[in-house]
């Protein structure tokens, strides 16, 4: 597990060059998130959307499986990320497609289609570590601010 998340994070300050291209610092590099006021109007607008998507019916709410995601993210992460007091959340959406996404503020969303093609937590990690490297390089927030 060592070397993986040693992976994740040379990953993350490769991709970690587009953020600071932007001027804005990836997540481990700054105190407190939200760091704006316009970052924390993002934040309040992408919890509406999850409580949309809850309120759908499409969230498979898994405790189990949520735990196993998050415990897989927190070896990942070797507590790189406990100053900032966010705590990375996970959840299941029924979906049959191969995808995933994370919000600004932490949490990710993992579709079931993309769930049952993992033959083992290597893959797995690998979703993982996808989805963290975007809240960590605040990918939303940066494409805000870019208008994209």
């Amino acid at each position: 597990m060592a070397k993986l998340t040693a992976s994740v994070f040379a990953l993350t300050l490769f991709f970690s060059q587009a953020a600071l291209g932007a001027k804005i610092k990836p997540a481990y590099e700054i105190k407190t998130l939200p760091e704006k006021d316009d970052e924390s109007v993002l934040w309040e607008s992408s919890s509406k959307h999850k409580d949309r998507i809850r309120k759908g019916g499409t969230v498979i709410h898994e405790e189990q499986v949520e735990a196993y995601l998050e415990s897989l993210a927190d070896r990942l992460l070797d507590g790189k990320l406990d100053h900032l007091d966010v705590a990375l959340e996970f959840m299941l959406v029924a979906e049959p497609t191969l995808s995933g996404w994370a919000y600004p503020y932490g949490k990710i969303g993992i579709h079931t289609g993309l769930m049952v093609r993992m033959d083992n937590e290597a893959q797995l990690a690998a979703i993982v570590a996808h989805e963290i490297s975007h809240f960590l390089q605040r990918h939303t927030y940066r494409e805000m601010l870019d208008g994209d």
